[in-house]
């Protein structure tokens, strides 16, 4: 039969991993002393008067890298004086304000959220800095070739040596494309490893028609089972 759980139970197994800040709620010097004789009062115990969740908002900061710069203090005096320069990590894009955790966000919101970047350049100045539709969209397409398309490829090799795979096609709208009128359909092809207890490898391919060559190019180095 159906047992019930209890809210208590259910309210711990559901916050058990949060980080906890306790707030001690105590009497003040003035009040530490009884009511009836005026001694001075020690602590008895604690206890837990209730929980809440709290909410953090985001914050932004500026990550600055200052450089130090180290010179030899004897040859210095000489016709060849020694500099070194302490290294620095690379940045993710050059001359950009963009950094892995801002560019992450950009991307999570937009592709797992579905919030288009319009909606999020209003959160980025609710936050306190104009970051344009149009540098975010950049931040997606260049960190997507540099970082993400290696990885790709890398996944497209090892799915290729795998035994059974799955494919499918779905029809996708888009919007602006060369050529296309917006109501003709494109497809979203997608290629995912059979159940052979390893790692399961899911990548989509975008094609604008159905056409079955799509599938022979993407799987050219196949050998197994469709």
């Amino acid at each position: 039969g159906y047992k019930r759980q209890n809210a208590k139970t259910k309210r711990e197994e559901l916050i058990k991993d949060l980080p906890i800040r306790e707030v001690f709620c105590t009497l003040s010097d003035e009040e530490l002393y009884c009511d009836q004789c005026g001694t001075t009062l020690k602590i008895l115990g604690t206890q837990t008067v209730r929980e809440e969740l709290e909410y953090i908002p985001a914050k932004l900061q500026i990550v600055r890298y200052v450089q130090t710069v180290y010179e030899c203090p004897k040859c210095k005096h000489t016709d060849h004086p020694f500099i070194v320069k302490a290294p620095t990590p690379t940045s993710l894009m050059n001359h950009s304000l963009a950094s892995p955790s801002s560019v992450a966000n950009v991307m999570y919101q937009k592709y797992v959220n579905s919030v288009p970047l319009y909606r999020q350049e209003k959160d980025w100045e609710q936050m306190g800095i104009k970051l344009s539709r149009a540098t975010m969209a950049n931040w997606i397409i260049r960190c997507s070739d540099d970082y993400l398309k290696p990885v790709l490829t890398h996944l497209q090799q090892k799915l290729l040596e795998r035994d059974i795979l799955h494919c499918d096609e779905t029809p996708v709208q888009v919007l602006k494309e060369e050529g296309k009128k917006p109501q003709t359909k494109s497809y979203m092809w997608l290629y995912r490893t059979g159940n052979d207890s390893k790692e399961p490898i899911v990548l989509y391919d975008y094609q604008p028609s159905r056409n079955g060559d799509n599938a022979v190019n993407f799987l050219k180095d196949f050998k197994g089972y469709v």
